[in-house]
C-alpha cells in the first residue's frame, strides 16, 4: 500500500525549502522600490559570491556578443537591466534548494536541462510577437518546479503515478489529480507563494497547463504550455510514452503568432544561443 501524501504535509514536510534567503526579497523590494538607487542593489549583490558570479558570467556570454570583458557589477547591471537581475536572483536562490537532491531520487540535471529548453523555446516565441512581453524566460523555467519536490520528497507516490499515466496512457496531470487530488502545478504555486516571489511566476506554474483561464496571464501562461509540450516531446524529462500532451487546440487564440513563426522557432531551437541563468 503506497501512502499517498497530502499537499500540505508534503510542503512543511521540508521547513527548509518553504522560504529563500532574505538577500532574494531585500533586492526584489530595492528593484521594484521607486526609491532605491542602482548603487544599494550594486552594493547587495557584490556580497553574494554565487549571485556575482552568475551576473558576470551572463553580461560576458555569447548571447550579448560584448566585445570587451565586463568585470564590474554595477557595468554587468547597467547592461542586462533590473528584470534580468531579478530572474538570476530568484532562479539561482530557487536551484540552490535542490543542490542536495540524491541523483537516486531524480536526475536534477536532466530537469534543469528540460526546462531550460522549456524556458528558451517560450522566450523565442515571445519575442516573436507583435508586442513581446520579454519576461517568459525565469517563470517558463521555474513553472515545472512541483514536479522535482514531488520526486525528491514522495518518490514511491510519483513512481505510481508515472506508472499509472503510462499504463493508461494519460497525461500526467490528470493521473495526477485523480490519485493525487492535487497536481504538480499546486505544489508549484503553493511553494512559491510561500517564497514571495513574483506574481507572474506564480501564475504561469498555476495556468501553465489550463492557459485559458489564466485572465491577464493567458498569453505568458499559452506560450509556456506550447514550450513545454514541445520540449517535453523532443527532450523528455519523464521518458515514459503518453505522459506528454499535444498542445491545446485553442492556443493559437492565446498566442499572437500564425503558425508557420511557431514552427520556425520549433527549428531554432536545435541551434543558436539563449541567456542560461543556470550558468
Amino acid at each position: 500500500m503506497i501512502e499517498l501524501p497530502n499537499l500540505d504535509l508534503l510542503l512543511d514536510s521540508d521547513p527548509e525549502m518553504m522560504t529563500l534567503p532574505s538577500i532574494v526579497h531585500e533586492i526584489l523590494e530595492l528593484i521594484d522600490s521607486s526609491d532605491s538607487s542602482s548603487e544599494e542593489i550594486v552594493k547587495l549583490v557584490s556580497q553574494d559570491a554565487v549571485l556575482t558570479t552568475k551576473v558576470l558570467r551572463m553580461v560576458n556570454s555569447a548571447y550579448y556578443g560584448l566585445v570587451a570583458q565586463i568585470e564590474t557589477v554595477a557595468h554587468a547591471i547597467n547592461i542586462i537591466g533590473l528584470r534580468t537581475l531579478r530572474d538570476i536572483v530568484v532562479v539561482t536562490k530557487v536551484g540552490e534548494k535542490f543542490n542536495g537532491v540524491s541523483p537516486d531520487v531524480v536526475n536534477v540535471e536532466s530537469f534543469w536541462e528540460n526546462n531550460l529548453a522549456c524556458a528558451g523555446m517560450a522566450k523565442r516565441l515571445d519575442q516573436r510577437q507583435l508586442i513581446p512581453r520579454n519576461n517568459i524566460f525565469a517563470p517558463a523555467l521555474l513553472s515545472n518546479i512541483g514536479v522535482l519536490v514531488m520526486l525528491q520528497k514522495s518518490p514511491r507516490a510519483s513512481r505510481h503515478v508515472l506508472q499509472a499515466a503510462k499504463e493508461n496512457r494519460q497525461n500526467i496531470y490528470d493521473v495526477e489529480q485523480e490519485i493525487l487530488g492535487y497536481t504538480h502545478a499546486d505544489i508549484s504555486v503553493e511553494l512559491m507563494k510561500r517564497w514571495e516571489i513574483p506574481e507572474i511566476f506564480i501564475q504561469v506554474a498555476k495556468y501553465r497547463h489550463h492557459f485559458y483561464e489564466g485572465g491577464s496571464y493567458s498569453n505568458e501562461a499559452a506560450i509556456v504550455h506550447l514550450a513545454a509540450s514541445y520540449t517535453d516531446r523532443v527532450q523528455p524529462f519523464v521518458n515514459f510514452e503518453g505522459l506528454n500532451s499535444e498542445p491545446d487546440l485553442a492556443i493559437h487564440n492565446y498566442i499572437n503568432l500564425p503558425e508557420i513563426v511557431i514552427h520556425e522557432v520549433m527549428d531554432e531551437m536545435d541551434g543558436g544561443s539563449t541567456p542560461s541563468i543556470m550558468m
